[in-house]
């Protein structure tokens, strides 16, 4: 028995393979930057595979050559520079590598006020009515969960011994 996803997007969306720099900043000192290239595409956020690991909430700043139909916030430049927030994150195995499958949204032109003295922190959307005059302030949230630094999601082999009352 399988369910079918019911998915409340207002654009649907395109299978768009083009190139990406995506650049994280993680504490005010370590920041990586990563060339990839999309996968899907919508006016509000798009769909691609990173080998850096990242997390919901993680706060990116984005360089895609998009042509300017597809664009909410930004029309003039070549290159749409864009931040975007980081919504849904799988990891999976491809040729030995780990790679993450990452889906962001778009917020703006500018990261909320309190990015530059805290990148560690992490959002939520808490406005969807993305418009190109709000900020990313009246689009963002701070995530309650604040760690001081970031979890990342990676396998380790371990062992388990279960041990009885006497300690054998």
């Amino acid at each position: 028995m399988s369910e079918q996803r019911v998915y409340k997007r207002i654009r649907e969306r395109l299978p768009l393979s083009l190139p990406v720099r995506v650049r994280g900043r993680e504490t005010p000192a370590f920041e990586w930057t990563e060339v990839t290239r999309l996968s899907n595409v919508t006016p509000f956020g798009a769909g691609f595979t990173l080998k850096h690991p990242t997390e919901k909430g993680r706060l990116l700043h984005m360089t895609i050559p998009m042509p300017r139909q597809l664009r909410v916030f930004d029309h003039v430049e070549d290159q749409y520079r864009i931040w975007a927030v980081v919504r849904y994150i799988k990891t999976s195995v491809v040729n030995e590598t780990t790679v993450f499958e990452v889906g962001v949204a778009f917020i703006g032109k500018r990261p909320p006020a309190s990015y530059e003295q805290e990148p560690w922190r992490r959002y939520d959307v808490v406005n969807t009515a993305f418009q190109a005059a709000k900020s990313a302030d009246e689009i963002l949230k701070p995530f309650a969960d604040q760690r001081s630094y970031t979890r990342h999601q990676i396998a380790v082999d371990m062992r388990l011994e279960i041990v009885d009352e006497t300690g054998q």
